[in-house]
């Protein structure tokens, strides 16, 4: 798996990563859109049916590493439409998922930890 990045993380982590590139296809790369657009939708696709299909229960899957810096993006586009539509930050959710993206085990605690300063960020 040299060509793969292996991700491992809680099922809630893995639910939200996926949640995440959801949104990113969604709003970045529609039906109909250009044609590198739809190989790049494609492609997302495939990495958001396989971290469902092999992590979704288990909280363990891998996807390409050409794919990494769109997986980042989508991440890091995510949480923008976040802060802009919820109010507050989700900044230390976001690197704690940009880890997870790089292949650094995360679990429920460190997501908790990372809601909690993030919350704190607002109150501060």
């Amino acid at each position: 798996m040299a060509g793969e990045i292996e991700v491992r993380c809680s099922p809630d982590l893995m639910a939200r990563l996926i949640e995440a590139l959801e949104y990113y296809v969604a709003s970045q790369f529609p039906p109909g859109s250009a044609d590198c657009g739809q190989v790049a939708r494609e492609e997302l696709l495939n990495v958001v049916n396989r971290l469902r299909e092999q992590g979704e229960h288990t909280g363990q899957a891998a996807y390409s590493r050409r794919m990494r810096a769109m997986v980042k993006e989508g991440v890091r586009l995510f949480f923008e439409y976040l802060d802009a539509t919820e109010g507050g930050t989700h900044r230390h959710e976001c690197e704690l998922l940009r880890e997870v993206c790089k292949g650094i085990e995360k679990s429920d605690e460190d997501l908790l930890d990372a809601r909690n300063r993030d919350r704190e960020a607002v109150d501060a």
